[in-house]
């Protein structure tokens, strides 16, 4: 078999070729550092984002159960001032009524009153004609 060996020409075609492709690996490599740099901001970005996002949740929530506390209270205050209003009214209705239950009966003793005393007179005055 004969031996093949390279002419100097092939091996400068073959340096130039090494160090082409040298050149390009050393590229690539730039690129591909580059890449993980800005794959590692990305990630980070994106953790500072999610961080962000559950404080906010978390704010969201607290201001939820801070609302609904707010609205039981205001709902509760009302209802306690309405039931207060509604019974001072009753009472004062059952006052009223009282009031005219004692007046009618002191009109009606009055009456039975002026009735006996008639009466009273009229029996005088049937007596005295006898």
């Amino acid at each position: 078999m004969p031996r093949v060996t390279a002419t100097p020409k092939e091996k400068t075609m073959t340096n130039r070729d090494d160090i082409t492709i040298k050149a390009e690996i050393n590229e690539l490599k730039a690129q591909f550092t580059d890449m993980l740099v800005r794959q590692s901001k990305t990630e980070a970005a994106v953790e500072q984002l999610n961080k962000s996002i559950a404080a906010a949740n978390q704010m969201t929530i607290w201001q939820f159960i801070s609302f609904v506390v707010v609205m039981a209270g205001t709902l509760f205050g009302t209802l306690y001032w309405s039931t207060s209003v509604l019974e001072k009214r009753l009472d004062q209705f059952e006052r009223n009524v009282n009031s005219r239950f004692e007046q009618t009966d002191k009109r009606i003793e009055q009456a039975e009153k002026n009735m006996n005393a008639r009466f009273e007179d009229l029996r005088q005055v049937v007596i005295t004609k006898r």
